[in-house]
Parts: structure tokens; C-alpha cells; sequence
């Protein structure tokens, strides 16, 4: 189930087209002076680096340790953020001629944030300890470097903790009301060098700030909105010579502006594949890397690591899946699942998947010996942190915000977590109820989607978080063709249909679940220029898919098909199962889980589509452990595979012996079936054969002529031939039939004939 929201509302600008004032009005933009901000983002849009809670204190201290000589050490996370924002300082430090090296915890052994053998180990090689992406919860670990005699500033962005530790500086965004509180690591880290050095110095550092801003998912808007603008144009000409590598590794053309998408899903992974699967030592050396020879070499090992990254997550995922066989995501609005030794560097991006996936929150861990570490995602309006946070006591150590977050916990205590944080997720969700839900700005006929709109909606990249690529939907595209395509067949061409109005569609990753749809559909979709051989047009990217009642098309054949296949299937069901019986009239459907209208002819599910909209449809097979409410057409009872607990046979039943059937199938599951329906009836007549018609048949096989000659349909044909193979009259089927020894019976012997022929 999915239900569409639109976000944009009309609106008007002075100056700026009614669908542009709609667009930034549901980006927070609401009157001309910010709009042009947004749509013309330049430095001086920033605010001072010094309203930062503690700036001024951190610039003299590290003023002070270069004056005196001080060593100092970057300490960061092993992510693109903490990366680029260790690669960052270490370059703005260096550049004030101060002795300083970098550390990065090691993701298997260290754990992630500040650590207490870290601390120890540094102590003797550095007397200021500067922390990038990390350090806001470490109050034990920053007490024990004073200890030691280091001095101790904290850059971070993560969320607070109840008590801050007692650092000599802290630098966060969340604090002394900050205007804008939504910087990234590497953000806060840039801040820091612009207040060490000028903004003309930290301008050349923009290419690091946005590839830190883009990957780390935090709101494209305000400073970040900056950031992450001017930054892909310095990125595109970035002189660097680890980000040159990293691109051309990546095939990406250097001398190009580089768009948030080709950061989020090209170079970030790379990147971060270094701390997943080894060290993010290698991506640092790479982003300081001072010449070609030294970096393409290090390109090419992230490669090859974002490859393996690529395995692990398909195996971590592959498990997790059968996990989730025996999970009851009909009552349960979370995932958690546990592994062996899976890999820790991808339990993240796993977590990520299930929650896209399914719309829950999920939580991936995996396990060494009693301790599991691992990650969360948050699905919809959830607030994962609160959510975590009403378990804190089962954690050994956890952080994160809203909707990402990392933990630590005692095997023991993983079955305890599961019951509490499924109950914290429920206790956010109004009715209990988690809907998957797609935003949209608008709606757009198919005539406007062109290259020159496309153009036009170029005006509000960079996209990302806080600032989504626009989507519009289309309601009741005619799909005019479906394919599958792809080397592995997983994404769906389509060509959409309005009027007169023909439009290319690509929708990646649906061709398993859409392929060969026809009828009519509602899509969300990106207007896209595409270009082929030379022709510039406009195309739709689709992003969601949602089958309206006009993919119910009425195929007798395929009705009357289906229907002698569960029809054999419940006869040769020897188990009963009583049955509720129901009038049309009386269904009600609460709720948006756990109920199947089981259609066998389209009319059927026509009308309950039309009195059902906001029920599912679908065709031929249903997989979804949610069981969201659907009106299902033209399927076989062994294709559902979802733990509905109530089913309605919304044509009736076929025969009594099908209520068995469909009871071994879904063995949970209530039944109820309305009376049989008029189009049900005629579709068994039709499959019916008199005794005339079974000898004629008998005769013609005998004679080897066939049926072909026969005016029946080929489905009535395929009874026949079950008839008298259940009389031992025949054996085989297709070119394979071998007649058996003629012997006198009565059709009545035939199962098939006698329900057929009452």
C-alpha cells in the first residue's frame, strides 16, 4: 500500500511563475528576497563562523598551539563526513604550520566516536586533541584526556546529550541557538577553518564541505544549501589530486559542475567503502593525496573495495530477508534482525534497504561472540532517536538522530529491545498505523513533460534532503507498453499515454513486480531530458507506481484458465475448512491491514476497486509480509504469499473443497465468502462438457484428428481431457497423449465432470 501527499500548494511570488512560488513555498521558501537566495545561493548568504557556540575560544587555543609549537591530532569517524572533515582540518592546520596527524577509530575493533586505549595511545604524540564528527557523548573518554594532559575541542553536529563533557571547546550547531542547526561534521569543520584562516582560504575547501554535506543526508537548505552548490562547481574543478583519481575511478568527467546525485551514489560510496570494509585510512591518504602517482593507485583499491562492499551488502541482505520470513510485519511496525558476523561496515546500508523497502524502521545487527553492534534506519515521520531512546537502558552505547542511529547491545538483551522498540514505534504512530506514504509537488499532464521543463526545474538543484527533486504525479496513464529490462531484467520500460500524448518511462528496480503491465496507473515521476541519437525529449523517471481499478481487464480465457486450475487443485484437497458467509453489502474494512478480496472475475474486482479506492490492486500474485488490504484478480491461491487474516472470495467459492485449499495456503487466515456472482457462474459453464461432447472428444482423440477442430474454447478443450484422464481413458497430455484400453464407465467417475455438470 502507498498513499501519495502532496507537499506544494499554490502559491504566489512576486516575480517568479505560479508552479516555481508553489515548489519553493513547500521548500520553506515564502517571499522573493528568499527565494532569490535559494535559487542564486552565494557565500555571502553564510553566517559569521563566530556566532558558533565556543568559535572564538577554539580559534585562540588552536592560535595558541601554533604560536607554542603544540602537536595536535584530528580525530574523526570513519564515514564521508568524518572523513572529509578530518581531511579538512588536517589541511587548514598544517597550513598554520602546526605539527599534526590524523586518527580515525577503526569501525571492527575501535567502535565508533572517542575510545579510551585512542586517548592513551595519542596522548604521548599530540597535547591538542580536536574532534571532527564525533566527541558530544564522549564525557569519560574527553575527562581522561585531560587527564593525560591534552587539551580537548569537540566539533560535532550529533545530537545532545543530557550532560555535555568538559571540553576546553565546544563547537556544535545545536548550541547558543545557531541559526542554522543542521551542518554536517565536515560543515561545522569548515566553519572552523574559515573563523582559523578567512573565507577566501576555506572557499578552496568547498569541494571537501559538499562532498561531506551531500553524503551525509543532512536538510540541502540554508547554509548547507551553500555549501553544497558552490562546493559541486568547486568540486568539478577541484585540483586535488585524490578527488581527480576518485572521479575519474568512478567515471565521472573532471571540468564538469558535479550534481548531488553523482556525489550521493558514485563517489560517497566509494569513500565510504574504505571504513566499511578496512580502515578509512586509504580514503584519507587519498583526499591528501599531493600528486597523481600517489592517488590513482588509491582510487583504484576504493574500487575494488566498494565491489566487495557491494557483495557483503547483498549477503547481509539475502540473510536478513530469511530473517524475515518468520517476522510478523502484519502486527509489528519494526525490523530487527541479527546476524553471525556480519559484516559491520554494511549493516547500515542493509538497515537502510529494509526500512526503504518495507517502511519501517529497521535494525540490523551483527553479532561477535555476546556483543552485536549495529545500525538503524528510520521509515516515514518515525523519530528513531526517541524511539531508541525509550531502550537506552538495554544499550551499551547508542547515538544517532532522528533518522539514522547507531548502537551497541548485550546479545541477551536483543529479544528485550525488539518487544520495547516496537512498542516506542507504535506509540508514535497515530491509530498505530505505518503507511507508506510518497510526496509529490504536483500534478502534470504528460504535454508538459519536455526538455525545456526539464530545464526550468534544474533552477533548484542541488536535491537532496530538505530539497527533493521535484515529482509530479499522473493519474490514469494508460500504460501502452511494459518490459522488463536491464541485464538482470529488474527495471520496467514503459511508454505512457494521455490523448494524443506519448511519453518514454523508466522505473528502475520495478520489472519483477510490474513487468508486463498493462491497463491504467497512477506514477510519480521526474521529468527527464533524454537525448537519442541527436533528439532531444522529454522522458519520465518513475519513482512509484500505484495500479488503478482500469488494470482489471476482462481476459475470459485467463478467468476461465485460472479457475480450472483451482478447481482440479480443490479436488484433489481432501481437507475442510468452514467458511463464513457474507453479502456484498455487509463488507467493511477497517483498518489498512490484513484483508484479501480474492477476485476471480474482473467485474468483481472492478466494482470493489471503485467502492475500495484506497485499497491495493494487484494481479496474478501477491508477496507482501504487511498484508495491506487488496483486491486481488486473476491468482491462484498458492501465489499469495502474505499472512492475511482475513480472506473473501469475492466471486464465491469455486467449489466447497476450495475454502481446504485455501485454508493450507493460509492457515491463519478467517474465510468468507460472498454468494456466487453471475460472471462466476457463466465462466463454469463455459468449462463444462456434456457426456455427448466427452464421447465426440474421446472419438476425435482415438482417431488422432485432436480437439483443435472442436468450436470449444481452448480452455473448455483442457477440460475434456481431464475428464478422461480421470476416467483412465487416456494418459499424458499435449503431443503426449497415449490412449489407454477402452473400458465402460460412467462420466460421473470423473470428479471434474461431476461438479462441472451440476
Amino acid at each position: 500500500m502507498l498513499r501519495f501527499s502532496r507537499r506544494a500548494e499554490k502559491y504566489q511570488i512576486e516575480g517568479l511563475p505560479d508552479w516555481m512560488a508553489s515548489l519553493l513555498h513547500a521548500r520553506g521558501v515564502h517571499d522573493r528576497e528568499t527565494a532569490e537566495k535559494f535559487l542564486q545561493p552565494d557565500l555571502s548568504h553564510l553566517h559569521d563562523p563566530f556566532d558558533l557556540n565556543n568559535m572564538q575560544k577554539a580559534v585562540d587555543i588552536i592560535s595558541a598551539a601554533a604560536k607554542g609549537k603544540k602537536r595536535a591530532v584530528v580525530w574523526g569517524d570513519y564515514d564521508v563526513d568524518g572523513m572529509c572533515a578530518t581531511s579538512l582540518l588536517y589541511e587548514t592546520l598544517q597550513a598554520m604550520r602546526i605539527p599534526v596527524i590524523t586518527f580515525i577509530p577503526d569501525r571492527h575493533t575501535d567502535g565508533y566516536g572517542l575510545s579510551f586505549d585512542g586517548v592513551e595511545k595519542l596522548a604521548s604524540q599530540a597535547d591538542l586533541l580536536i574532534t571532527v564528527d564525533c566527541g558530544i557523548t564522549a564525557q569519560a573518554e574527553v575527562q581522561r584526556a585531560k587527564e593525560l594532559g591534552m587539551t580537548v575541542i569537540i566539533t560535532d553536529h550529533h545530537a545532545l546529550p543530557e550532560m555535555l563533557p568538559e571540553a576546553d571547546a565546544i563547537i556544535s550547531p545545536l548550541l547558543n541557538n545557531y541559526p542554522f542547526p543542521h551542518l554536517c561534521g565536515a560543515g561545522v569543520a569548515w566553519k572552523l577553518s574559515q573563523a582559523l584562516k578567512g573565507l577566501e582560504y576555506a572557499r578552496k575547501q568547498l569541494d571537501l564541505a559538499a562532498l561531506a554535506t551531500i553524503a551525509d543526508m543532512v536538510p540541502l537548505t540554508g547554509e548547507n544549501r551553500v555549501i553544497a552548490a558552490l562546493g559541486l562547481k568547486t568540486l568539478g574543478d577541484t585540483k586535488r589530486a585524490g578527488l581527480v583519481a576518485l572521479k575519474e575511478a568512478a567515471d565521472i568527467a573532471h571540468h564538469h559542475p558535479l550534481t548531488s546525485e553523482q556525489v550521493a551514489f558514485q563517489l560517497a560510496p566509494r569513500l565510504n567503502a574504505s571504513g566499511r570494509l578496512s580502515t578509512a585510512q586509504g580514503a584519507i591518504e587519498l583526499l591528501n593525496a599531493a600528486n597523481p602517482a600517489h592517488a590513482v593507485p588509491l582510487a583504484q583499491e576504493l574500487n575494488t573495495l566498494n565491489t566487495r562492499r557491494k557483495q557483503e551488502e547483498r549477503l547481509v541482505l539475502e540473510a536478513a530477508e530469511k530473517q524475515l520470513e518468520k517476522a510478523d510485519l502484519l502486527h509489528d511496525r519494526t525490523i530487527v534482525v541479527v546476524g553471525e558476523e556480519w559484516n559491520a561496515g554494511v549493516v547500515g546500508l542493509a538497515a537502510g534497504r529494509l526500512a526503504e523497502k518495507y517502511g519501517y524502521p529497521a535494525v540490523v545487527l551483527s553479532q561477535s561472540g555476546d556483543m552485536c553492534v549495529g545500525s538503524a534506519r528510520s521509515a516515514g515521520e518515525v523519530d528513531l532517536y526517541a524511539a531508541l531512546k525509550a531502550c537506552e537502558d538495554l544499550f551499551e552505547r547508542f547515538g544517532g538522530h532522528t533518522k539514522a542511529a547507531g548502537l551497541t547491545i548485550l546479545g541477551a538483551n536483543v529479544v528485550a529491545f525488539k518487544l520495547r522498540f516496537n512498542e516506542a514505534v507504535y506509540a508514535q504512530l497515530p491509530g498505530g498505523e505505518l503507511i507508506p506514504t510518497a510526496e509529490y509537488d504536483d500534478e502534470m499532464p504528460l504535454s508538459l513533460v519536455t526538455p525545456e521543463t526539464s530545464e526550468a526545474l534544474m533552477r533548484l538543484a542541488p536535491f537532496g534532503v530538505g530539497n527533493p527533486a521535484p515529482v509530479f504525479l499522473k493519474r490514469e496513464a494508460k500504460v501502452l507498453s511494459a518490459r522488463c529490462v536491464g541485464a538482470d531484467m529488474r527495471h520496467l520500460k514503459m511508454t505512457l499515454g494521455e490523448d494524443d500524448v506519448i511519453r518514454d518511462a523508466i522505473a528502475f528496480g520495478c520489472g519483477e513486480e510490474f513487468g508486463g503491465l498493462s491497463g491504467s496507473v497512477d506514477v510519480l515521476f521526474v521529468p527527464q531530458k533524454n537525448e537519442f541519437r541527436g533528439r532531444l525529449s522529454g522522458q519520465c523517471l518513475v519513482k512509484n507506481i500505484v495500479i488503478s481499478s482500469g488494470v482489471f481487464k476482462e481476459d475470459a480465457a485467463l478467468e476461465r484458465r485460472i479457475i480450472l486450475q483451482e478447481l482440479q487443485a480443490a479436488l484433489l484437497n481432501s481437507v475442510s475448512y468452514p467458511v463464513n458467509n457474507l453479502s456484498p453489502e455487509s463488507l467493511q474494512i477497517a483498518g489498512s491491514q490484513g484483508t484479501l478480496l480474492l477476485c476471480r472475475t474482473a467485474k468483481t474486482a472492478m466494482r470493489l476497486k471503485e467502492q475500495f479506492r484506497w485499497m491495493d490492486a494487484a494481479i496474478h500474485r501477491i508477496n507482501d509480509p504487511r498484508a495491506f488490504q487488496t483486491v486481488l484478480h486473476n491468482a491462484r491461491l498458492k501465489d499469495i504469499n502474505a499472512p492475511y487474516e482475513k480472506l473473501v472470495f469475492a466471486d464465491g467459492l469455486i467449489h466447497p473443497s476450495e475454502a481446504g485449499l485455501a485454508h493450507t495456503h493460509l492457515p491463519k487466515a478467517t474465510l468468507y465468502a460472498f454468494p456466487i456472482s453471475d460472471t462466476l457462474s457463466t465462466r463454469i459453464e463455459e468449462l463444462a462438457v456434456t457426456q455427448d461432447e466427452l464421447r465426440e472428444a474421446y472419438i476425435a482423440l482415438k482417431k488422432q484428428t485432436g480437439l483443435s477442430a472442436f468450436p470449444w474454447t481452448d480452455e473448455k478443450r483442457t477440460a475434456a481431457l481431464v475428464m478422461l484422464s480421470e476416467l483412465s481413458l487416456i494418459q499424458g497430455e499435449g503431443s503426449g497423449i497415449c490412449m489407454l484400453p477402452l473400458r465402460k464407465c460412467d462420466p460421473q467417475e470423473s470428479p471434474l465432470y461431476r461438479v462441472l455438470s451440476t
